[in-house]
């Protein structure tokens, strides 16, 4: 296609950036190369993998937040198709429609006729309704592993999350709880989310913090987790020293005035 090249190198194209704008036209492009290389095949289309964590470490100079804003523009304008594996697994895949994408740069997109749109938008609904079941049939035949939360896995750590002054559970931290458990186990993160809990700090960055902490150190499983060797400290003896047994002495303001004349005297000393 004569706006998309397959090569490695991350770069710009000067007709696609000034028609659909700088950003989204590096991350299509990049996301074209990924295409070329991946083997996930469904539904007559080839899709790739990746988390907004995953994106931005492609594009350092770019915050997680503006990667989402491009993908979602793009997504908007039809050319960046996406779908989430089920409603549970937020694991979400992306493709190009490149029909799309050869009107845009056409600038034919906004001609096209009534039964083309009304087709379109008939598509998306059929798809949005049987959502749940193509995803699942999509996990085996894109051949991904994954560990996928049941209902009552979720439903616990939704009630833990909001009961538990977390608030409101969002679909982001869904979908990020999702990997996590994923990548983990659903006793991990609950695990996690109690730790923050006993701190204090009752947010999804502090939690995700831990779980990052803990896979960087090695533990996968919450028993591999509890094997760790447990640090003892010795307790110095002042802390077992019952102080109400001393009593503390008044002062008459003739005493203390006493007392200040003879300090002034002694630092005066001192100074001599």
């Amino acid at each position: 296609m004569k706006w998309l090249v397959d090569d490695e190198p991350l770069f710009v194209l000067p007709t696609v950036a000034v028609k659909l704008g700088l950003n989204e036209s590096i991350f299509l492009q990049q996301l074209h190369y990924w295409l070329t290389k991946s083997t996930h095949t469904y539904d007559g289309h080839v899709w790739v993998y990746n988390t907004y964590e995953g994106w931005q470490k492609q594009f350092p100079f770019w915050s997680e937040s503006t990667i989402r804003r491009t993908i979602v523009r793009l997504e908007k304008k039809g050319i960046v198709v996406s779908r989430y594996r089920s409603k549970l697994d937020k694991t979400k895949w992306y493709r190009i429609d490149y029909d799309v994408l050869a009107n845009v740069m056409h600038g034919e997109e906004e001609r096209q006729n009534d039964d083309t749109n009304a087709q379109h938008k008939q598509t998306t609904r059929q798809h949005d309704v049987s959502h749940a079941s193509i995803c699942q049939d999509g996990r085996r035949k894109m051949n991904r592993q994954t560990n996928i939360t049941t209902d009552d896995t979720l439903q616990n750590m939704i009630q833990f999350y909001e009961q538990n002054g977390f608030g409101k559970m969002s679909s982001y931290v869904k979908e990020k709880m999702a990997l996590w458990v994923s990548e983990t186990s659903k006793e991990m993160v609950l695990d996690a989310l109690n730790v923050a809990l006993q701190n204090g700090v009752k947010t999804w960055t502090y939690t995700e913090g831990i779980l990052r902490n803990w896979k960087k150190n090695g533990y996968v499983t919450t028993k591999e987790r509890k094997r760790r060797p447990v640090r003892t400290e010795m307790i110095p003896e002042w802390l077992h020293i019952d102080y109400a047994q001393y009593e503390r002495k008044a002062c008459s303001e003739a005493e203390l005035e006493q007392k200040r004349r003879e300090l002034e005297a002694r630092l005066k000393k001192k100074r001599a």
